[in-house]
């Protein structure tokens, strides 16, 4: 009985060991167990990681290729934006050329124009000396031949009172032939003096076109800018040649119908001219 005792209690002891050691390795075992339910959570929270590393990764390259393409259509709009400007710029370039071969032109017209407003007026003042020698020439004939008619007149009404007192048939006969010859010849040389006026005043008149003219070839002239003075060019305007033209026209109009009055008066003049010889060789 000793020795069973004994037995039991040594297997008791050891059951009290076993036990034991039982209850020592169970809490491992429950925290192998957690540290496992532990892991399995991080495992997902990895994948879910891995997922959005993955999504950013994705969405970081489509937003690197949409500024790539950004890039792109940027690079092509500025492209074609600098074949605009280019282009803009050939026109400028080709319109500053025109410019300067326009103002070249203007330059080379105007100093054409001057050179012949230099040459008209050297040729108008020459005749406007012309018409006013001619004036001149004609007003003096004018007075002397208005002289002379007021003293044929004088020997004419002479002449009358002779006739009348003479008694003699003959001689009267004779101063009844010179009263008429004179009376012609007094006739005559008043249709000129008529003629010889109107002439003047027609010539006159075209002295002072001639004036006119000459005052607005000048006023043209001196408007005219300097072919070097650009500026001045460029504000050139046209308005001064363009009524002078007008008025050359219209002075070309009144003197051509002046000098065709003076043609009609000149011709007249010399018909009464060779109505007075005639007269004068049948005396």
């Amino acid at each position: 009985k000793e020795s069973i005792a004994v037995e039991e209690d040594e297997s008791a002891r050891n059951i009290a060991e076993v036990m034991e050691k039982s209850a020592i390795e169970e809490p491992a075992v429950d925290s192998i167990e957690e540290s496992v339910e532990k892991e399995e959570p991080l495992q997902v929270n990895d994948a879910e990681a891995v997922n959005d590393t993955m999504d950013e990764e994705a969405e970081k390259e489509e937003e690197e290729e949409m500024i790539a393409s950004q890039i792109l259509q940027d690079f092509s709009a500025g492209g074609g934006r600098n074949l605009e400007v280019a282009r803009l710029q050939t026109l400028l370039e080709r319109s500053q050329s025109r410019r300067r071969q326009v103002e070249a032109v203007v330059a080379e017209e105007l100093a054409a124009l001057r050179a012949q407003l230099e040459n008209e007026l050297l040729s108008e003042k020459e005749r406007a000396r012309s018409v006013g020698s001619l004036l001149n020439e004609l007003e003096r004939t004018l007075k002397m031949k208005t002289q002379n008619v007021e003293r044929e007149k004088a020997l004419l009404v002479q002449l009358q009172d002779v006739a009348q007192r003479t008694k003699e048939s003959e001689i009267k006969k004779s101063i009844e032939q010179a009263i008429e010859t004179k009376a012609s010849l007094v006739a005559i040389e008043l249709l000129l003096i008529e003629d010889i006026e109107e002439c003047a005043t027609q010539v006159a008149e075209e002295g002072k076109e001639m004036d006119r003219r000459l005052e607005a070839m000048k006023k043209t002239r001196d408007a005219l800018p300097a072919v070097d003075d650009t500026v001045a060019l460029r504000a050139f305007s046209w308005s001064q040649v363009e009524m002078l033209e007008d008025q050359l026209k219209e002075s070309a109009l009144a003197i051509a119908k002046t000098d065709a009055k003076v043609r009609i008066l000149r011709a007249r003049i010399a018909d009464a001219l060779d109505q007075r010889d005639a007269v004068l060789n049948m005396a």
